[in-house]
């Protein structure tokens, strides 16, 4: 998709904000990833302070493994138990380890699809069809090929790029475009759900000026997790769990974080990278407070709930060939996942249909076998599985929800929340990053490094 044009203007009043690093190239085609080396930083200066990064997910563990490789004292501060944010694995569910969070590997151009590679892991298969539920059946795209309204969804899926009206939700440009109400909920499994939300909470002109996810693929045998784990084994040692920053006082002079234990830590800079939804939620207290021209920004970019589906049965009911199920329901999408033949099926879930899990607690696993004994009749699901998990993300104390995603009013907003203040206090992580990369593991690691080409420029 294209890339943003940067809304200059937005960002006039933004104080003491520093602009991160190339943006003033922003309204140019973005760069592709091979050409930004995330092995190294761009300065040579000789910044040696203590640094202290707030947040172990991958944008925290890959600012860590930078700064550490340069010689400067780091140590990062990790609310939960583990690191990784929302990087987690389940092992003992089948006989295969399975994601519970981040899983997706987009393109072939970035830090991440070169560790992947490098590492010698095994992409999963992705010969099959996706099958689509519509009006009773389930049947493939060429199946469907003479249904008006499916083609008209597929091609407004394939030429929203070039787009050039004004900006509006996304449910407000299907009903411009005349998409009828069966077709709805493939469209938003298509367009919506991948970035993160439903049709009413996109804005179509953010998601256009975003990276595509279309061209996807997810690992074999091999966790994500583990991947980052031997990627970036030399800075784990530095990581303290347990300790959930609850205030950061920023003056001239110095800086000093303290934890909800009362310990406190002084650093010459800091890099915070937790989830967006913990700084909305103002779960960390400023001193002096942000300018509200970024926690403007904060509030403008999307969050909202999500949450990870596991379902496990005793005999497949589905097409041998099935690699995706999209039907209407609160779950999108459901992925055949796992080896060829295998029973599992598991799904993310985001906006409108996250909030309805979400909110049935317990419930929630029988509603989305509800959802399936619909699509394939005879109540198959219900009769036939031995196993579920869900992991809501919402509920996690130090998560807070899924992805962010382009919202309505998003566009120009990532450049301010991601700036610097003062040559003291550094943002990153997903939400953070300005070049259409928001919601990736590869647009996370990319904000560590400008973070760190930043933080060492004196």
């Amino acid at each position: 998709m294209k890339r943003r044009e940067f809304i200059w203007n937005t960002l006039l009043g933004a104080g003491a904000l520093i602009l991160p690093r190339g943006l003033a190239a922003a309204s140019s085609e973005k760069n592709p990833d091979s050409e930004k080396s995330h092995e190294s930083v761009k300065s040579t200066e000789t910044f040696k302070g203590n640094v202290l990064i707030i947040g172990a997910g991958a944008a925290g563990l890959h600012a860590a493994w930078l700064l550490n490789k340069q010689g400067v004292n780091v140590t990062v501060l990790e609310a939960s138990s583990v690191y990784g944010g929302r990087i987690r694995s389940l092992d003992n569910f089948s006989e295969f380890p399975i994601e519970l969070g981040a899983d997706k590997i987009y393109g072939k151009k970035s830090m991440l699809y070169d560790l992947v590679k490098k590492a010698n892991a095994k992409f999963a298969p992705t010969k099959g069809e996706p099958y689509y539920a519509l009006d009773g059946y389930v049947n493939t795209e060429a199946q469907l090929e003479e249904d008006a309204d499916f083609k008209a969804a597929i091609g407004i899926r394939d030429t929203l790029a070039e787009y050039s009206g004004p900006n509006m939700t996304l449910d407000q440009f299907a009903s411009r475009q005349g998409l009828k109400k069966r077709i709805l909920p493939l469209f938003n499994a298509l367009l919506a759900n991948p970035y993160g939300a439903s049709l009413k909470q996109i804005g179509i002109k953010p998601l256009i000026e975003s990276e595509s996810r279309s061209d996807a693929s997810v690992m074999q045998g091999t966790t994500m997790l583990s991947l980052l784990t031997e990627k970036y084994r030399s800075i784990l040692d530095k990581i303290k769990l347990n300790s959930p920053v609850v205030s950061v006082e920023h003056f001239k002079d110095s800086i000093h974080v303290t934890d909800k234990s009362g310990t406190v830590y002084s650093a010459d800079k800091v890099l915070i990278t937790v989830p967006l939804a913990v700084l909305k939620a103002n779960d960390i207290k400023f001193l002096p407070v942000l300018h509200i021209s970024k926690t403007s920004a904060f509030e403008k970019i999307g969050t909202g709930p999500g949450l990870r589906v596991l379902l496990k049965f005793s005999k497949r009911f589905w097409k041998d060939d099935s690699t995706s199920i999209y039907s209407p329901g609160p779950v999108p999408e459901f992925v055949v996942t796992g080896p060829v033949r295998n029973n599992v099926l598991t799904a993310t879930v985001y906006g409108e249909g996250a909030a309805l899990l979400s909110g049935m607690g317990e419930g929630a696993s029988a509603e989305v076998l509800k959802q399936l004994d619909k699509i394939y009749g005879g109540n198959v699901a219900t009769r036939t599985v031995t196993g579920s998990t869900i992991l809501d993300w919402t509920k996690e104390p130090f998560i807070k929800g899924g992805i962010s995603y382009p919202s309505l009013d998003s566009a120009g907003m990532r450049e301010i929340a991601a700036a610097s203040i003062d040559k003291k206090l550094y943002f990153a992580g997903e939400a953070m990053n300005t070049s259409g990369r928001f919601g990736t593991i590869h647009g996370a690691i990319e904000t560590a490094q400008t973070a760190v080409d930043e933080m060492l420029k004196l």
